[in-house]
């Protein structure tokens, strides 16, 4: 591969605009896009928050905190199915295109659906790259509410807007066919492989097996299950929470619910980029992902691949995306079904043996489940919609 910013001066290089209506340094799919990318070409970046890195045009989007009367508003347009005028009434999308209005760039990348309309506006007539991430349709399929209310909004954003993007990208298989079946595009996989970690397998002590789980406290992961397993478990393991109060009171109902178990802890979160690290002495990932929406049955998150370059093995019931990394690579157990006592059956079976053969297979897959392989599909994509 070669790289197109090599001898060039920044000036010099082609252009891109980077939109994510996240807090980039809390987005790690993002974050990770913006790194690999700024070396190689003058990148602007619109978002959230403060700027996430140096070598990067910042612009960030402050807008006030909507009004019941602005969430009146766009509910009403939702319901008489003005599905253009509920998108362009959003203050998010308005001062977007306003921060944007005159900039010209060689290639926009849109990331998630949200952000595909002021991609296509402000791109005139350059190539739109979209990152779908998730499968926005049943994103939150599991909701009552979002399905009455916005499943037919996003359902329209995706027959309008998807097939006038000219790339497209996903996080795994499953849900690239289904965009396949339904939409009639062909995203490409990028999956959620964060940067290479310089690691070794920690040593394992005779009698003790350390569990983790780490990310978001979001009530529809159903993360409770994970305490619930615990009461199956014998003497040797320990299960650490280490969770982001994505939802506050969701986290204090786990705490309290695991508050009679000795054997679990919650722990205090660490920086996105310092999470392999941090749990690098621990033994084994673990994770109960209910498959309650399509997204969750076909997930393939950070944290699988957080894991490998901790250098931990694996335990998982059978969620198809993350099962089939797991046995491919030989990195641990997944369970026959997705309740507590089947993950704990198949987790008090293992040997210190079996323990220490996932770490180190682990160890190896890491060379490969990283971003630095991963990013090449990112840029291929990204030179063929430029024709270099």
């Amino acid at each position: 591969m070669i790289d197109p910013g090599y001898g060039i001066e920044k000036s010099q290089m082609r252009t891109l605009l980077v939109i994510a209506f996240s807090v980039i340094e809390n987005d790690p799919r993002v974050f990770r896009q913006v790194q690999v990318l700024r070396d190689q070409y003058q990148v602007t970046v619109i978002g959230l928050g403060g700027c996430p890195m140096s070598g990067i045009d910042w612009i960030a989007i402050n807008t006030p905190s909507r009004t019941l009367l602005d969430r009146l508003k766009y509910i009403v347009l939702l319901g008489l199915r003005q599905f253009e005028k509920a998108y362009w009434s959003r203050a998010l999308h308005l001062t977007a295109l306003s921060l944007l209005a005159g900039q010209k760039f060689d290639l926009v990348l849109a990331n998630d659906l949200e952000t595909l309309p002021l991609a296509l506006r402000v791109a005139d007539n350059v190539p739109v790259l979209l990152d779908a991430h998730e499968y926005a349709p049943l994103e939150h399929e599991d909701n009552f509410l979002w399905r009455l209310a916005v499943q037919p909004y996003i359902k329209y954003l995706c027959r309008k807007y998807l097939p006038q993007a000219k790339g497209m990208l996903t996080v795994c298989g499953g849900l690239a066919a289904e965009y396949t079946r339904v939409y009639g595009v062909k995203p490409k996989l990028l999956m959620n492989a964060p940067v290479y970690q310089v690691l070794s397998p920690s040593c394992v002590e005779e009698g003790r097996v350390r569990l983790i789980h780490h990310g978001g406290a979001v009530p529809g992961r159903c993360l409770e299950l994970m305490v619930e397993m615990m009461a199956f478990m014998d003497e040797r393991f320990t299960l650490d929470f280490m969770l982001m109060p994505s939802n506050a009171r969701y986290l204090a109902e786990l705490k309290q619910q695991a508050a009679s178990n000795p054997k679990i802890r919650f722990l205090e979160p660490v920086p996105m980029l310092e999470i392999s690290r941090a749990i690098n002495h621990y033994d084994l990932g673990v994770y109960i992902l209910k498959p309650n929406n399509f997204n969750n049955a076909n997930a393939l998150p950070n944290k699988l691949f957080e894991f490998v370059q901790a250098r931990l093995g694996i335990a998982i019931c059978p969620s198809p995306e993350m099962a089939r990394f797991v046995e491919r690579y030989k990195l641990g157990v997944v369970a026959i079904d997705f309740t507590p006592q089947a993950l704990a059956a198949r987790l008090n079976a293992l040997t210190m043996a079996d323990i220490v053969k996932f770490k180190g297979a682990a160890n190896v897959a890491a060379l490969e489940l990283c971003f630095e392989k991963n990013a090449e599909v990112l840029i291929d994509e990204i030179q063929r919609l430029l024709g270099d």
